[in-house]
């Protein structure tokens, strides 16, 4: 069975998954694993160097994550690009983990779920959901970005 563990930007998924962690239960996270097909020598790298530029390239060669981060925050038809590039990607990953996995459950903590059009792949959905103010002031004091840049963020999210 897996179960997809979603919400919104700073509405608690990593404690949640930390807590079912320490259960003994599976978890597969879709940030960590964005995180890892997007390094130099991954997949996902020269595609968005090709699509959005070496502007995105930090000074030691890996992604801006920043940089790209702003930048399709601010142009949404960007953004889909680079969900084009990676959710299938991490698809992919997230079903070659699983088949792997000799338990009777796994969690995968995905973020954009609804984005993805994939709820249906899932046997069960939980999320996780707080208020604005308290997803707007756990991000900012995170990730150490404006009020302003989380509420762009929140409203992109479903």
């Amino acid at each position: 069975m897996t179960i997809a563990l979603t919400g919104g930007i700073g509405s608690g998924k990593s404690t949640v998954a930390c807590l079912f962690k320490q259960l003994g239960t599976e978890i597969i996270d879709t940030d960590v694993i964005a995180r890892q097909i997007v390094e130099p020598d991954k997949p996902a790298f020269n595609k968005i160097i090709q699509q959005f530029g070496k502007s995105v390239i930090c000074d030691d060669g890996k992604l801006d994550r920043k940089k790209l981060s702003d930048f399709i925050f601010n142009d949404l038809s960007k953004k889909h690009e680079l969900e084009e590039i990676l959710h299938p990607l991490i698809f992919s990953e997230i079903y070659s983990i699983v088949q792997a996995l000799d338990c009777l459950y796994c969690i995968v903590v995905i973020p954009l779920l609804i984005e993805t059009g994939k709820s249906n792949e899932f046997d069960r959905i939980l999320v996780i959901d707080v208020s604005t103010e308290t997803q707007i002031s756990r991000t900012v004091a995170r990730d150490n970005i404006t009020a302003d840049m989380v509420n762009i963020i929140i409203n992109n999210q479903a």
